[in-house]
């Protein structure tokens, strides 16, 4: 066992506990890959990463942020954007300082959507599989296209739209008004998004490579330039008919 294995065991340790079936979106895998297998692969390919601990602190931040604000989230693969914390961490003058702030923004955009505002999103899948990224670089490619979906200056944007919903459920807007009573999450698509529902969905868009991010793959490449909304609204009311 290395020295920071530990602390990824840890996190394994915490998801146990929650009794969470911890799936992958990727069904090659019944579950999604563990934080100790995660560690393992930094270590693989970062021998000398000077950040493992702190890194290993905002794996189990986000974790936590995710279980708290949104318990019926359904898939949890977290390869991708560990690694993309990992590549952008050592782009800074000072990787721990900026992985700090990274979780912060992280629990605090987790927090704004999630089902402890009036907000109350049911899953975190359109912002952890880049749904909401691919749509904010297509709005503006030119601009937009070299800013990854973790980007403390996406994470912002998200932020403020969040700020913006919030404000526009305060004064009974017409898209986000305040829900009904008996609603417990708000659904702004025109398809149903129960948890079987969004089971299936998610699969097949995988199955038609309609996944922004590949998250359950440390590889894996983001990809924005497709027709995500529509094609997510086509292939939902098909299955649903």
């Amino acid at each position: 066992m290395t020295k920071h294995e530990p602390l990824f065991l840890a996190i394994d340790e915490f998801i146990e506990s929650k009794s969470i079936a911890f799936k992958s979106l990727n069904p090659a895998q019944d579950k999604a890959h563990s934080f100790q297998l995660l560690g393992r692969k930094l270590q693989e390919d970062y021998p000398n990463y000077p950040y493992t601990a702190t890194l290993a602190g905002l794996c189990l931040d986000i974790i936590k942020a995710q279980i708290r604000h949104y318990p019926q989230n359904v898939f949890y693969d977290m390869d991708f954007m560990v690694h993309e914390c990992v590549r952008m961490s050592l782009q800074q003058e000072n990787g721990h300082a900026f992985l700090l702030m990274l979780s912060e923004r992280l629990q605090a955009l987790m927090a704004t959507f999630g089902k402890e505002t009036k907000i109350s999103f049911q899953y975190v899948h359109d912002f952890s599989y880049g749904f909401d990224w691919a749509k904010w670089v297509g709005k503006s490619p030119e601009h937009r296209k070299n800013i990854g979906a973790f980007d403390p200056l996406f994470l912002d944007y998200l932020q403020g739209r969040g700020k913006e919903m919030l404000a526009l459920i305060e004064v009974n807007d017409e898209k986000y008004a305040p829900l009904k009573s008996g609603e417990k999450y708000r659904n702004p698509f025109s398809f149903a998004r129960t948890p079987a529902e969004e089971t299936t969905l998610m699969r097949s868009l995988f199955a038609q490579n309609l996944i922004p991010l590949p998250l359950w793959d440390w590889d894996g490449v983001a990809v924005w330039d497709k027709d995500y909304q529509a094609e997510r609204k086509i292939i939902a009311e098909r299955l649903q008919k």
